[in-house]
């Protein structure tokens, strides 16, 4: 079953229609009006003579710049745990096969 998503935003609401098995959609929704807030207060008293869309231009920019920063650390990251157990199983390789002990 679809999610209906509703946001206030300009004095205005607005439903959205999540598909059946989009997770968080209403986090998401949440998520974008945050950074609308904090665009909104980082304007300060400029916010009443900036545009809605230019608004929702910055929140945009800010969200795609945090999602850009994230991926980066994100392959960082990977390629970094690929070094190592790449690593580790080189030393595995070269440790020599022996047999185990038989204690009698």
């Amino acid at each position: 079953m679809d999610t209906i998503v509703t946001i206030h935003m300009f004095g205005e609401v607005y439903k959205f229609k999540a598909e059946a098995g989009v997770a968080d959609a209403k986090e998401v929704a949440d998520f974008l009006m945050e950074e609308l807030g904090r665009v909104e207060k980082d304007l300060g008293p400029q916010a009443k003579t900036v545009t809605k869309t230019a608004k929702l231009l910055l929140a945009t920019m800010n969200i795609a710049n945090s999602y850009y920063n994230l991926k980066r650390q994100h392959m960082e990251t990977v390629s970094e745990l690929t070094q190592r157990s790449d690593a580790l199983l080189m030393a595995l390789e070269a440790v020599p096969d022996t047999p185990p002990s038989i204690k009698e």
